[in-house]
């Protein structure tokens, strides 16, 4: 879906450079955009191989346990890797014309961006734009946590029911991935931020 919007902005004229694995570098380039890979232990999602590596290193335990694994290495750490990529792209950008507006097109499901808003050190670009391809993961009192599947409240009793449900997804079965998400904003110079790090996107 990234590439369609790619694909457009391309024959608009429009200068493009998509940051994602080397699996799909022939797909970025084929749409006239340019291709800068991912760096970081995970720059390559789209392949199998590291694919399998993330399952081989799940630690034991019931479908939660391995989710919030997942949540961290693939998500959550990866995170410093990919805003150092977007600063080397934004570098590259203003060193060309430092007048012309440079703006990010994100994937909600890639966090590099959040530092961006958060104050984090660096360039900044003159916009960030989210692309939601997945359904957004926002927290809502009306919800319960999200995945689950399940409709909006419809009574205050099934609100203050989710309301227990979405404080035991983030604080216990998420716990882990939002400390490391604060641990990660830290070190990069951002502010920290009371929410939720997938209602952050």
């Amino acid at each position: 879906p990234i590439l369609a919007i790619a694909r457009s902005l391309v024959r608009c004229g429009y200068d493009v450079t998509v940051l994602t694995g080397p699996t799909f570098q022939k797909s970025t380039e084929e749409v006239g955009a340019k291709f800068v890979a991912l760096s970081g232990p995970l720059r390559d999602l789209g392949s199998p191989e590291v694919i399998q590596n993330i399952i081989a290193r799940r630690p034991p335990g019931d479908i939660a346990t391995q989710l919030a694994f997942d949540m961290t290495e693939v998500f959550v750490k990866t995170i410093p890797y990919a805003y150092a990529s977007i600063q080397d792209i934004l570098r590259d950008f203003r060193a060309k014309d430092p007048s012309r507006p440079v703006i990010i097109l994100n994937e909600c499901m890639f966090l590099a961006s959040l530092p961006l808003k958060l104050g984090a050190e660096g360039l900044r670009p003159d916009a960030v734009i989210g692309i939601g391809i997945i359904p957004l993961a926002l927290s809502s009192v009306d919800l319960p946590p999200f995945g689950l599947g399940l409709p909006p409240a419809s009574t205050p009793e099934e609100q203050e029911a989710y309301a227990a449900m979405r404080k035991h997804a983030q604080n216990v079965i998420m716990g882990g991935p939002q400390a490391e998400f604060q641990r990660v904003l830290g070190t990069l110079g951002a502010r920290s931020s009371s929410r939720f790090f997938l209602s952050s996107l």
